[in-house]
């Protein structure tokens, strides 16, 4: 497959525009339209969030970033099947970063896709700070790159586990 990377001009999307590209990710966070509808949308309204995309009429690759100041964070990162191994990723990543005027900024990867992940995140510089278990679904981990996150004071969406007692995450540091 030809590489995409000359082909197609980065973009930034509405929330209307890239929630439909996502709204599967419901499958690894279960709440996800809750945090995107009510953190994200008006995010990207304020200018707090911004949405980074390269799309085409089948595959997709997306960066939602952060910029608060007490937090620098990119939120989600999505490449679909026919635009991996091709760069997107890195160059949306990289879009992000400078929008966010910081290189190291807070990453969480769910434990099933850090191997998509691995090489990319050691190439930027990326560090594992730690992990932290059942903090968007009971017994899966979430892998936290440059900083920490604290599901039970932050904006995270983990409702479940703020239900019930027994679900809270508990952090294991490396």
């Amino acid at each position: 497959m030809r590489s995409l990377r000359s082909q197609i001009v980065p973009m930034s999307l509405g929330p209307d525009e890239a929630y439909p590209r996502l709204a599967h990710l419901h499958i690894t966070y279960p709440e996800f339209a809750v945090w995107f509808w009510s953190k994200c949308a008006p995010g990207v309204a304020n200018g707090s969030r911004k949405i980074f995309t390269i799309w085409s009429d089948t595959d997709c690759g997306i960066v939602i970033a952060k910029k608060a100041p007490a937090e620098r964070k990119l939120c989600t990162v999505f490449v679909s099947k026919g635009f991996q191994n091709q760069g997107i990723g890195t160059r949306l990543m990289g879009l992000a970063l400078t929008w966010l005027e910081c290189q190291r900024p807070v990453l969480t990867v769910p434990e099933e896709h850090l191997a998509q992940f691995e090489a990319m995140l050691i190439r930027i510089g990326f560090s594992l700070s730690h992990i932290v278990d059942s903090c968007y679904r009971p017994g899966a981990k979430e892998f936290i790159f440059n900083g920490h996150i604290f599901p039970d004071t932050k904006h995270h969406y983990s409702a479940m586990a703020r239900r019930n007692a027994s679900l809270s995450p508990a952090v294991i540091s490396l």
